[in-house]
């Protein structure tokens, strides 16, 4: 009878450990997934960051070019009137709209990059559940052969 308990107490423990140990490999899953998030919406707001600073050097870059335009027209006796305007509205038309275009680019990426984050916390917290889930399964099967071989034994 000694050996029977000794079993059953065997077949206990390595159930308990197996639970334990489902419960913390899922939990590291779950912290796992939400450091990747995490880095999702770091990256988003790196993308939001630089894309405006591309956004400012791009209007930097227009005003010295407009800049040089003036020059060139003023050089040429070209009065800032007519013409000369539109050439110079064109320019500032087309400096807004490569601005527009790398601030839309970079929250387009951004608003991906969140919704990523978003679904891998979901996950995280899904292989979680899972897990202990499972080690609850662990637990009534090892609970169930360890009945059973008690029975076995004359326990019950």
């Amino acid at each position: 009878m000694a050996t029977g308990a000794i079993v059953a107490a065997a077949m206990v423990g390595g159930t308990i450990l197996s639970a334990v140990g489902q419960v913390k490999a899922a939990r590291a899953k779950r912290q796992q997934a939400e450091a990747f998030a995490e880095l999702k919406r770091d990256q988003a707001i790196e993308i939001l960051n630089r894309s405006e600073m591309n956004a400012k050097e791009v209007f930097k870059q227009g005003t010295a070019i407009k800049g040089r335009q003036i020059g060139a027209f003023a050089k040429g006796g070209v009065a800032l009137k007519g013409t000369a305007l539109l050439v110079l509205q064109d320019t500032a038309n087309k400096v807004a709209a490569k601005q527009r275009n790398i601030r839309y680019a970079a929250e387009w990426e951004a608003t991906k990059l969140e919704r990523e984050a978003g679904i891998e916390s979901r996950f995280g917290v899904q292989l979680e559940k899972a897990g202990r889930i499972q080690a609850a399964g662990t637990i009534l099967g090892g609970g169930a052969r360890a009945f059973a071989a008690g029975s076995e034994l004359g326990f019950t």
